[in-house]
This record gives C-alpha cells, structure tokens and sequence, in this order.
C-alpha cells in the first residue's frame, strides 16, 4: 500500500481458519487496515535487519574464504548455539562415580551427602558406607507429604507443537510445519499454524462446545461428550484476549473429521492437537507427593513417592503422569525413583536394611541439541519467529553447517571453518 502511495482508509480480511464459515464472517466482520501497523512494521524491521546482515554479512564471507557461506541475524546465532554445546562436549572430562541404594523390603532408598548429592567419587568410601549400611536398622525420621495440583497445559503455539512433534514422533520442524500446512488448507481441520500464542480469545468461546462436537468421534468421543453435556470451564489459562497479539492458539476447527482420509503423519499431529483441546476442558490432575527420610547409622537415605488422587486432565492422554520437560534438563544421575509406589510409612518407624546395592556410573557431557530443544533455545532468545524457525533449521542443513544423525542435530567441518 504503501509503495502504490496508497493513503485512504482501507479494510483487512482476518481470519484464523479456511473453513467456509470462517471466510464469510471474516467478510462480514472486516477490519480496519491501520489496526495491524505495528504488525506491517515489525515485519519490516526483521526484512531490513535480513537484508543488512544477511546479504552484507554473507558476501564479506564469501569472498574472504573464497567458498558460499551464508550469515544472518537468526541462522548463525542459532548455528553459534549449536556450537558451543559441541565445544562443551569436546571439552568435557568424564569421571567415574558410585551410587548407593538400600533395599528395606517395601522400598528402596538412596543414599545423599550432606550437599544433597548422591554420587560418590571415591571407590574405597562407597565400599565402606556400602558395609556400614549393610543389615543395619534405621529410623524414618521425616515423612513429608504434600498435595500437588496441575493445570492442563496451554493450547499450542506453533513452536510447541514442533517441539512435541520432534520429542514424540522425531518430526523435524519443517516436517510438523509441512503436515501441519496440509491439515490447515487442504483438510481445513485446524486454525491459523504460524501463531506465537497459547490462548484464545473471547469471542471464540461460543465456538467452543461447536470444535468439541466435531472432534467427538472415534478414540475421542469418551473424552468429549462428556464435556458437551455441561458447562465448559473456560479459565484465564484458556481464554485471554491479552495474550494474543494477532493469530489465537492452533485447535481443532468446526469442521466434522473424517481420519480415514488423514495419512499416518496427519493422523498424528492432529491427534496431538485435538487431545490438548480436549484437555483444556479438563480438572487439574491431583496427586500426593511423598518425600521420605531415613536415618541409618548416622547416615541419610531418601525416596520419593506418588499417589495419583485425581487424574484430572490426565485421563486425555489415559492417565499418564510422566514428566514433558524438555529432555535438555537433564535427569537425576542417581536414579532415585520419584514416581515410586511407597507402602505406608510413618516417623519414628524402624526400618531394616535387607540388602545394599551399589551402582557404578560417569558423568555425562550435556547432551547435543534435538530439534525440540534448539526450537526451545531460538525462542528463549528471541531468534526469529514460529513462522521461520524451521526454515532456518533447514537452511543450516542444506547448506551442510549441521546435520541431523537421528534426533539430534550436530556440527559439520564448515561449521568450524
């Protein structure tokens, strides 16, 4: 509009899904242009910042080394990333270590140093807490219990939805954008893809229990009419007009589905989409965390427990209440069973050791990027948008700076270059 020095009023069609409903009340509803300046305008900050680092950047490059290297403002920041966690590796020196675990019957239980560590990096005192501990009555001395309740996840964004992709399925980025896309146009079973929010906003909520009917078949209909027949509970981690800056959250659309004509990665990516809707009608899971302390000789083991008492919106996904954290954190290196099912247990209760088992092991490098975990770090800093992430994913790959071997993605020799 601007380059046609176009300077009167004129109207935007706005839509989030390609569903004929959608498009003529996107026409009957049409919005003022100047409402999405700030919008015209970020776009153009990030072509121009392209255009001053990107071409400027990769010609000195070029003609410096005298081969096609490419740079811009999100690719080598992302590629220096990648770069850095493979110097840490190289770099990284490994040590040997012991870990002890005393059998009660009932229960195991993990010994800690005073620090709270549980690794132990000298053979000879692990041997020898390992014969101290050995047939010895303890005492339990603390036994804390505490209610945990979680909420249901946030709806997807497009970046979420990448991440869970790669961490279930091994789809790259451009992979889940590419299914994705087809879902959107071609079967016009969900909402606008390139989103960076999490919510909906409140004039969608009228739509609502109309997306629940129409996702309420086959493996879905147990966990969907139940919501049909009563009042949805549509809470500030649903709906949030302040959290949406221009497209809402990725969900199911009113369109009725019929998954026989989906293939298996459409089937799959739109069965990660529908049970997070479905979940977002759910209670909140409910469950008891048991931490336990047990003294013996002077020394302290510890185990962790859980009670599930409300699977809440757990049940979408058939109860399972294993952790969904980026698989970057790494996990305890002690191998004490948090999710353990404990007998009850009371202070002040004697305890007997039945058998102490000793368990070698090393520590270990952090572990190289998956596709999940770079999509996570590009957000955390702010590199590029859910619309580009993958792209730029793909472009380090095709031009042969990184490499995928199985989920994760490494350097190659022109990265170093």
């Amino acid at each position: 509009m601007k380059m046609g020095k176009w300077n009167k009023p004129f109207k935007r069609l706005w839509i989030s899904s390609q569903t004929d409903k959608a498009i003529k009340e996107g026409f009957a509803s049409l919005k003022p242009g100047n409402q999405f300046d700030r919008l015209y305008e970020s776009a153009r900050c990030r072509a121009e910042a392209d255009w001053m680092i990107g071409l400027n950047v990769t010609r000195a490059l070029t003609v410096k080394f005298g081969a096609q290297l490419s740079a811009g403002r999100v690719q080598t920041p992302t590629l220096g990333m990648i770069m850095d966690r493979e110097n840490e590796i190289v770099n990284f020196r490994s040590e040997e270590y012991d870990t002890i675990k005393a059998d009660f019957g009932g229960f195991a239980a993990v010994w800690r140093g005073n620090n709270g560590d549980a690794r132990i990096f000298d053979k000879s005192a692990a041997e020898a807490l390992k014969r101290k501990l050995d047939g010895s009555t303890g005492r339990i001395v603390k036994v804390k219990k505490t209610e945990k309740v979680e909420p249901h996840p946030l709806a997807y964004d497009l970046t979420e939805l990448q991440r869970d992709a790669n961490r279930r399925f091994g789809f790259s980025a451009k992979q889940t954008s590419g299914v994705l896309q087809r879902l959107y146009e071609q079967h016009k079973l969900v909402t606008y893809p390139r989103t960076d929010s999490r919510y909906l906003t409140s004039d969608m909520t009228g739509t609502l229990k109309e997306r629940l009917e129409s996702v309420a078949i086959g493996p879905y209909a147990s966990l969907a009419r139940p919501l049909l027949r009563k009042n949805l509970n549509i809470t500030k981690r649903v709906v949030d007009d302040s959290k949406v800056s221009d497209h809402h959250a990725i969900i199911p659309t009113e369109e009725t589905v019929l998954l026989n004509q989906l293939n298996t990665e459409e089937r799959k990516l739109y069965d990660l989409i529908v049970r997070r809707f479905i979940s977002l009608f759910y209670p909140p899971a409910r469950y008891d965390a048991v931490a336990v302390t047990i003294d013996v000789e002077g020394e302290s083991l510890h185990v962790k427990g859980t009670t599930i008492k409300e699977s809440g919106w757990r049940e979408v996904y058939g109860g399972d209440v294993s952790d969904e954290s980026d698989e970057d954190s790494s996990a305890d290196a002690d191998g004490e069973e948090s999710g353990a099912q404990l007998p009850v247990l009371n202070e002040g209760e004697a305890v007997k050791v039945q058998r102490v088992i000793m368990q070698g092991g090393r520590t270990l490098p952090p572990k190289r990027y998956t596709e999940a975990t770079l999509l996570s770090q590009m957000e955390k800093h702010g590199l590029g948008t859910p619309a580009t992430r993958a792209d730029i994913i793909e472009k380090l790959v095709n031009s042969d700076t990184i490499e995928r071997q199985g989920t994760h993605c490494i350097r190659r020799a022109k990265a170093s270059s």
